[in-house]
């Protein structure tokens, strides 16, 4: 695998882990705000049936979901970051 490749891997990791609960920062605080985003986005789209729906949900899936994801990394390195402080305290 190549370092660039591995990177990838690694972001993609982070990404996925911060997007759950996490020891040191529990759980996502957007988590629900994306929710209602996307309920919001299903809600106006409605009115033009099935289709204006599921479109006004993927909008706002795309730009809130790209902030989430952004959060997510960051909340995941923050995370790291504090669990190695840690075990240097308890060495």
């Amino acid at each position: 695998m190549s370092a660039r490749s591995s990177k990838m891997v690694s972001f993609v990791g982070h990404v996925i882990r911060g997007c759950g609960t996490l020891p040191h920062c529990g759980s996502h605080p957007g988590t629900v705000f994306l929710a209602l985003m996307v309920l919001m986005g299903a809600a106006a789209g409605s009115k033009g049936g099935a289709l204006g729906m599921f479109g006004g949900a993927g909008v706002m899936l795309v730009f809130g979901g790209a902030f989430y994801l952004v959060g997510a990394y960051s909340r995941s390195k923050t995370d790291e970051e504090l669990e190695a402080r840690l075990r240097a305290k308890t060495r």
